[in-house]
């Protein structure tokens, strides 16, 4: 499944704007898609070289395991990256 081009909007709970100020975003899933939800604390942690957690590139290469596998292989390489 490819990655719909998606409208911005404020995060999730910050209501600093009108609501009907932002486009309604409607994606399909299918049975087999996972949808994974993180904090800014995931893709704000950085390595000792000062670079950001590529979210999407790391997580794509467990892209077929189960919700489960998928969290702690996440997790895992995200604590290795950090220390």
């Amino acid at each position: 499944m490819s990655v719909p081009h998606l409208h911005p909007a404020p995060p999730l709970g910050i209501a600093l704007t009108d609501p009907a100020d932002h486009l309604l975003d409607t994606v399909p899933f299918a049975a087999e898609d996972t949808l994974l939800l993180y904090t800014d604390g995931v893709i704000e942690a950085r390595d000792r070289n000062g670079t950001f957690c590529p979210l999407p590139d790391r997580a794509a290469r467990w892209a077929g395991s189960d919700p489960d596998a998928l969290l702690r292989h996440l997790r895992h390489d995200l604590m290795a990256r950090t220390g």
